[in-house]
């Protein structure tokens, strides 16, 4: 069990700290009422995600997660909370995460009050992982870049 939890630190490490790749991934997105919209696919089911950079964890809606909800109250902005799961990894373009717990809500309010469907929201335990997000609303680009240790900046 130590040797697994060691290769597992080695690996992270090689991935995201020393002797990490420069990597930059380019996303398309849509805005509904002001709100950022990127596509991703969580547990291997495509969806329209928004990017919340003000959230803590990550959150997917029951029904796209294909779980029964509860009865509970909805909060003012349309949203119920219903708890925690694990889920398969989270990909945004090409690039994925891998295994993930995220929070479990109603996005049933909320996307008849954005007037289209919302599967979740990429919040910063995600998007931590980067150094930087850019949105371009000129050209509707998200930038997730991490700098390499051998680069000064990702362009």
């Amino acid at each position: 069990m130590k040797r697994l939890v060691a290769l597992a630190l080695v690996a992270s490490t090689a991935a995201w700290g020393h002797g990490r790749r420069a990597v930059k991934i380019e996303v398309p997105f849509e805005t509904a009422r002001g709100l950022v919209i990127v596509h991703a696919v969580m547990a291997g089911r495509p969806g329209d995600f928004l990017l919340d950079t003000g959230a803590e964890m990550t959150l997917a809606d029951r029904r796209f997660l294909g779980l029964k909800v509860k009865d509970a109250a909805p909060r003012a902005d349309g949203v119920t909370a219903a708890g925690a799961a694990n889920v398969g990894d989270l990909c945004i373009s090409d690039h994925c995460f891998g295994k993930r717990q995220v929070g479990l809500v109603d996005f049933e309010g909320f996307s008849k009050l954005l007037g289209r469907r919302i599967s979740g929201t990429v919040g910063q335990d995600v998007l931590r992982e980067f150094d930087s997000i850019n949105i371009d609303y000129k050209r509707g680009i998200v930038t997730l870049a991490v700098k390499g240790d051998d680069d000064a900046g990702v362009r």
